[in-house]
């Protein structure tokens, strides 16, 4: 497992804003993090600028529309903050080499700042909810392509509704290990994972960085 920066090709999608052909990915990490409700996996997704590939399409509608409002922020940064979705509990593990085909939701009501899945930057600080994250192949180097869409909402401006969405295609991810937090050690760590993932031996202990890669 490995951390992954998308290649060329993985894209995000802000639909209806200036730039329809989205824009690029600079980099996409993903983790797991074991905690006592289960396993969860947590996206840090980062954007080049808005800019970058073209000065997008001319409006004055609104902010959503307009060129010059996504400038002013430059690029979109979206995080799982030490958040993240949940994808196994002890009663139901996971095992991490069959994720092709699955489809995890979070946050498909909007939650408080402090327990949304995901926080975004993206023109300010704003809201995203609504998750579905499909893991659409397994590559022959065992990454995976990812569809990640959800919704959201501007409130950087005081709005509530969630009236934009997104849609993230990333075409290369691999797991860039997975914390075990109340566990420093490799032997209650992977006590800790073995409750959650059926192949727990599988992973190696990276003592420098305290995780299972």
């Amino acid at each position: 497992m490995r951390g992954t920066v998308a290649p060329v090709g993985g894209r995000i999608f802000f639909h209806g804003n200036p730039w329809p052909n989205g824009h690029a990915i600079k980099q996409f990490t993903w983790t797991g993090r074991v905690e006592p409700e289960g396993l969860f996996f947590e996206f840090d997704l980062q954007t080049e600028n808005y800019y970058v590939e073209e000065p997008g399409i001319e409006s004055d509608e609104s902010d959503w529309k307009s060129p010059v409002v996504w400038g002013n922020f430059h690029s979109c940064h979206l995080q799982a903050d030490g958040r993240g979705f949940r994808v196994a509990t002890e009663r139901k593990k996971l095992d991490l080499s069959q994720l092709e085909g699955r489809v995890f939701e979070a946050d498909k009501k909007p939650a408080n700042w402090d327990d949304a899945a995901f926080h975004v930057y993206l023109l300010g600080h704003d809201s995203v909810a609504g998750h579905r994250i499909a893991f659409e192949r397994r590559n022959s180097n065992g990454a995976y392509s990812i569809r990640w869409t959800g919704r959201i909402c501007l409130s950087y401006v005081g709005e509530t509704r969630y009236e934009h969405s997104f849609e993230a295609r990333i075409d290369d991810a691999a797991l860039d290990g997975i914390v075990v937090p109340d566990w420093n050690d490799e032997v209650n760590g992977r006590r800790a994972l073995a409750n959650l993932v059926p192949d727990a031996r599988r992973y190696a202990w990276n003592a420098d960085r305290k995780v299972f890669i």
